[in-house]
């Protein structure tokens, strides 16, 4: 407590300034979560989209928000799962929106937790034959309890990755990915109405005059010739057939103390596959990737 004396030729005043006690330190399971977050928990400023949920009973934390450079953001969220000694195994989620990509890590390696085998198949899907990714992993942890959802997710069209058996965990891993512009495809794409012209035109069947002329003059520096799109649009029909063929996108796991990982849940009551749709609309429907800065 601070006493300050304030004399004038008038009157004589005091005035008693009380301090705000300090902000007791955190406790030790919340310092493990914020220092699991990393990067993004310190990186994001208060402001509208600015989200902070600490729960170190719970083993959660969660914080989202945007940073000064170009407008962007970042989030992360990380749960912490008990083992049978007592000691925990943190799991994090990190996304940040300009560069577009996902990663998961953990606090041990992330393949010593997931489900033993886990794959395209653990979906539904037949692996591909190479390491070419399509897809990738993604999670949603849970702010109570362990039961935790896996989910499958394309990768953004334009990003070439090499994963192992074609299914990435960490997109934030620069050594295996490249991002080209499809922005042409994209403008074909929503120019384009009737799915028997896409098709025509990938396998060389006959098109108007007047649609191939809307194609040329959409060539750019990114794709060419008219023959570098067809072999686009291929490519992407191969992720297509096998999104087509999965029978989910979300498993639920539940964490096994004694074995300190996941299991899959329940392998009979997983949803249902998704939505069946024309190529066009299943184009027209996922994302792209585009440089934001």
């Amino acid at each position: 407590m601070l006493v300050i004396v304030l004399q004038t030729p008038l009157l004589l005043l005091s005035l008693t300034v009380v301090s705000a006690a300090p902000a007791p330190p955190p406790s030790a399971p919340l310092k493990r979560l914020r220092n699991f977050a990393g990067e993004c928990y310190g990186l994001v400023e208060p402001g509208p989209d600015h989200k902070l949920v600490e729960e170190p009973k719970n083993g959660y934390l969660h914080v989202e928000g945007s940073y000064p450079t170009c407008g962007c953001g970042c989030s992360v969220t990380v749960g912490a799962y008990r083992r049978t000694s007592g000691a925990h195994v943190m799991l994090k989620r990190e996304e940040w929106t300009c560069e577009q990509a996902i990663g998961l890590s953990a606090s041990v390696p992330l393949s010593s937790i997931l489900p033993m085998g886990v794959g395209l198949a653990t979906f539904g899907a037949k692996p591909p034959a190479s390491d070419e990714a399509r897809f990738f992993l993604d999670v949603e942890i849970p702010r109570h309890g362990t039961k935790t959802v896996l989910l499958l997710r394309m990768l953004p069209f334009g990003v070439r990755a090499t994963c192992a058996h074609g299914l990435c965990v960490d997109m934030l891993d620069r050594d295996n990915t490249r991002r080209d512009s499809l922005e042409l495809v994209w403008k074909l794409v929503h120019a384009t109405s009737d799915p028997a012209v896409l098709e025509a035109f990938m396998n060389q069947g006959v098109v108007s005059p007047e649609w191939m002329r809307e194609v040329a003059s959409m060539l750019d520096h990114h794709i060419k010739t008219v023959d570098d799109l067809r072999k686009e649009l291929l490519a992407l029909r191969r992720t297509y057939e096998i999104y087509q063929s999965l029978a989910t996108t979300r498993v639920t796991l539940s964490w096994n103390r004694v074995a300190s990982r996941f299991d899959v849940a329940n392998k009979k009551a997983q949803p249902s596959p998704p939505p069946r749709r024309t190529f066009l609309e299943f184009l027209k429907e996922s994302h792209f990737w585009q440089p934001v800065c």
